[in-house]
């Protein structure tokens, strides 16, 4: 089939995904990706939305066809590209979900690794797909009832390119191997993505993520907050006519959200080792050992030594992932990980590919191990300056989960302790307090100005997955009160 859409700037054959004769094109499927940053800068808003509209596809359960759930059937989505660099081709991948709440803010949700899909995020933490193999069957998936999309319009993209479904026609080339580099692609489908959904420029952005996330989001928000214009008003025009343009008047952004984050290595990867001496699992002559040594290589990283080290090699020294067998670091309890196969399986399905504009033939990776092998030199990069900016300036909160080995508790009171922001002082010589209801203890939570710190009792790095109810219960707190609060007196 011939496409009649064909991005003005774009000198290849790549064509728009999904034609519709209700979008003003030819009716039916094109086996490429969907391109959308050729429309939103001829102010084609409206097509853009629509041919980017994403029609679930049916479930099927013991090779039976059955027909979506109600609560799924009304979930208003869109998928497809923007492109975030026109001299490289870099084209980010996302997903998104609108609330039906018409007042809910955005929440843009990356994924960490590095190099893990955000779909992950999708349906292993908190959006309204899951995916359970054993409920479902493999590669299909059903309704999450504890969704953060409510709460929130979340927004899933996969990043950095060639990660999930984001790719770079220039193939390794592409690649965005740096802290300014990921983060200049980022901010450039912000803006996007805000022309092309102008109301979250009222209802307010809240970047979010986990992991290895702690580099990309404060990368990102200081990049916002630092783009900002001074003195611009609300009524400033953008191109496409929209009041309050992210071109002319900066992002809205409203707040952080971060799960386990590692945003600075100097004292998180230190501090890693304190979590296994107090399980026991290593003894104090280790921890020192373990130690010393992580501070050697951090002093090498400083002085330019060993910079080219791949991730693996870096990340098992950080771990001890060969001198201790233990099942997950995700869960030291359970020692359940995440199903990053069960993701893959769902979304390389041809009906799944087709529902999110992707193409026949665009590889999918729920974990890029060769990209993720690049990052060495960015493992050690910290973030703790551009995320005290963030703390003085927006609401932020950070979460984790007491099961969690990978980013520890200790390992973030390690950050916090040494970040340099406005509330610092009160911060280290705060108390925490229990969150909990009548019958149960859900987590600690200390709230200091507007930063919300909650550890959530029972759950790994994985931490919505774990506990579904809490977590959803911590942002709409978040969202609504700046910090979770108990549902029962103290006694």
């Amino acid at each position: 089939m011939t496409a009649l859409l064909v991005a003005g700037w774009l000198a290849t054959s790549l064509l728009c995904a999904c034609v519709s004769s209700n979008c003003g094109g030819d009716s039916g499927p094109v086996p490429v990706p969907l391109l959308l940053t050729s429309y939103v800068e001829t102010c084609q808003l409206k097509k853009a939305r629509c041919l980017s509209k994403v029609t679930l596809p049916s479930m099927y359960g013991d090779g039976i066809k059955t027909a979506l759930p109600e609560s799924l059937a009304r979930l208003e989505s869109h998928a497809g590209y923007l492109t975030t660099n026109k001299t490289l081709k870099n084209h980010l991948f996302f997903w998104h979900f609108a609330s039906q709440n018409t007042n809910a803010p955005l929440l843009l949700w990356l994924n960490g690794g590095p190099a893990v899909s955000s779909m992950l995020g999708l349906f292993w933490e908190h959006g309204p797909l899951e995916i359970d193999p054993e409920k479902y069957g493999t590669g299909n998936f059903g309704p999450h009832n504890y969704s953060w999309v409510g709460p929130f319009s979340v927004v899933y993209v996969d990043n950095p390119v060639g990660t999930g479904y984001s790719f770079s026609e220039s193939n390794d080339a592409g690649y965005r191997l740096t802290q300014d580099e990921y983060t200049d692609d980022l901010y450039q489908f912000v803006i996007q993505f805000l022309e092309l959904f102008p109301e979250y420029q009222e209802r307010g952005v809240y970047l979010g993520g986990q992991s290895y996330a702690g580099k990309y989001v404060p990368a990102l928000g200081h990049r916002i907050h630092m783009e900002k214009p001074a003195g611009t008003s609300i009524g400033q025009i953008g191109r496409c006519g929209a009041l309050r343009s992210p071109l002319t008047a900066g992002v809205t952004l409203k707040g952080v959200i971060l799960g386990g984050p590692y945003y600075d290595p100097e004292t998180e990867s230190v501090a890693f080792f304190d979590y296994l001496y107090s399980m026991g699992v290593i003894s104090h002559f280790d921890m020192k050992r373990h130690k010393a040594k992580v501070k050697e290589m951090y002093f090498h990283f400083t002085k330019g030594i060993d910079v080219e080290t791949k991730f693996s090699t870096l990340f098992t020294d950080l771990v001890l992932l060969n001198e201790i067998p233990l099942p997950s670091l995700d869960n030291y309890v359970t020692g359940q990980e995440a199903n990053y196969k069960a993701v893959g399986a769902v979304m390389k399905t041809q009906r799944m590919r087709k529902a999110v504009h992707v193409g026949e033939n665009q590889r999918f990776f729920e974990s890029n191990d060769e990209l993720s092998e690049l990052y060495g030199p960015d493992v050690l990069v910290s973030t703790k300056n551009k995320m005290a900016v963030l703390m003085d300036h927006y609401n932020v909160m950070i979460y984790n989960g007491d099961y969690d080995i990978v980013v520890s508790s200790v390992m973030i009171e390690a950050a916090l302790l040494t970040t340099p922001w406005i509330g610092q002082a009160l911060y280290n010589t705060s108390r925490r307090q229990i969150w909990k209801n009548q019958q149960n203890i859900k987590g600690f939570y200390t709230q200091t100005k507007n930063f919300c710190r909650v550890i959530v009792h029972g759950a790994g790095h994985q931490t919505p997955h774990d506990k579904p109810a809490e977590c959803l219960e911590m942002v709409t707190a978040f969202l609504e009160r700046g910090c979770v609060h108990n549902t029962a007196p103290e006694n």
